[in-house]
């Protein structure tokens, strides 16, 4: 998710449990499972800090851990695949709150798989988080924890989005896919239009860009990207990006880019969905004004809903609160029906959640992966 984690139910359970409804406990949070990870994998040193006086010393190095390779049989599908909405276990009544399964963690040779299980299962759809390289020496400070040190590392896998999309949609049908989150202003607006769009137009309209300013200023550095005004940078990127989806010819004169007319083509068959990530005013405002949507994760339920109340606000002021608008969250707690009947209410649309993550798991092999997908979706969504 590239965010902040979930805190988690832990269980002994051995993997072939996965497969039976009663094997899932109830789906929590994963922020607590990625410090005990973090905290597991620490070797002496391996936080460095620039002065013991300065709060803002996050420079750090990461030990190595690779996976191994993994293969599984592949998934058998069902044929009745059903609507993500959730049914409550306790009285019945359908609520009408997708569910979105984040793919981190997961071995993206098994991401396939992944997405024809949660396909299956009734997922609406799968989020893949985003990083180009990650240095081997960090100095700036990750936004979602208290010391600034990322909760992930280096050497775990961050394939390419749009390729891994590509790939997904090809072997699904009904499964929509988004970035949680897409660092929009690392990239150029051209490259960003040519690669969404194509992936829009092969898979039938099923992607959505989930985008954020992000972090880590050695990344813009390394991709030649300017980190200073990257928010406002982000703005004039979407503005860039629906033109150049239209199929016609666009042309564009602001304060970053200039160009004469142009055309993209292949043209999505469908308006993509921009979803804003984070929670600042700068984010709020960029959503309510210029997105179709906002992401929020991994925050407390009642954080989640000040947050959701706070962009009802600035939406209102900003003239948008009558036009479509999608939340999708993460909270931290596990999907009861009183607490879906709730976020409902204030806004949210899709439940952005981690079948593995919930059970205390960062990097389950294929098989397992698969497994706690199908039972999620067993218990919560059919």
């Amino acid at each position: 998710m590239g965010g902040r984690g979930q805190h988690h139910d832990r269980s002994d359970q051995h993997p072939e449990d996965a497969r039976r409804r009663s094997a899932v406990p109830r789906p929590s949070g994963l922020h607590a499972v990625l410090r005990a990870r973090r905290r597991s994998h620490a070797t002496p040193g391996q936080v460095r800090r620039r002065r013991a006086s300065d709060p803002r010393a996050r420079s750090h190095r990461r030990p190595a851990q690779r996976r191994g390779a993994r293969r599984g049989p592949r998934l058998r599908r069902r044929t009745d695949c059903r609507p993500s909405t959730f049914r409550s276990p306790r009285c019945g009544r359908r609520r009408i709150v997708k569910f979105a399964q984040a793919l981190i963690g997961a071995d993206p040779r098994g991401w396939n798989r992944i997405a024809l299980a949660a396909e299956a299962a009734g997922f609406d759809s799968v989020a893949v988080s985003d990083h180009v390289v990650y240095p081997s020496y960090l100095d700036s400070a990750y936004p979602y924890t208290p010391d600034g040190v990322p909760l992930f590392s280096p050497e775990e896998d961050w394939p390419d989005p749009w390729v891994a999309i590509g790939a997904m949609s090809a072997v699904t049908t009904r499964l929509r896919f988004l970035t949680n989150v897409y660092v929009l202003p690392l990239r150029n607006p051209f490259v960003v239009a040519k690669a969404v769009g194509t992936a829009a137009f092969l898979s039938g309209g099923r992607v959505g860009l989930g985008i954020g300013a992000g972090w880590m200023a050695e990344e813009f550095e390394l991709l030649e990207q300017p980190f200073a005004r990257r928010g406002a940078r982000m703005d004039e990127m979407v503005e860039m990006l629906r033109g150049l989806w239209s199929g016609g010819m666009v042309e564009h004169h602001g304060e970053f880019y200039d160009f004469a007319p142009v055309e993209m083509r292949p043209a999505p068959p469908e308006p993509v969905p921009i979803y804003v990530g984070g929670h600042s005013a700068a984010a709020f405002r960029r959503a309510a004004q210029l997105g179709d949507g906002w992401l929020g994760v991994q925050y407390p339920p009642e954080e989640l809903i000040a947050h959701c109340r706070t962009l009802a606000r600035v939406r209102e002021e900003s003239g948008t609160a009558d036009r479509p608008f999608e939340i999708i969250a993460s909270p931290l707690a596990a999907p009861t029906s009183d607490l879906l009947e709730e976020l409902s209410g204030e806004g949210v649309t899709t439940i952005l959640t981690s079948a593995w993550m919930a059970l205390g798991e960062f990097q389950p092999d294929v098989d397992r992966a698969v497994g706690l997908v199908e039972a999620f979706g067993e218990r919560f969504l059919s």
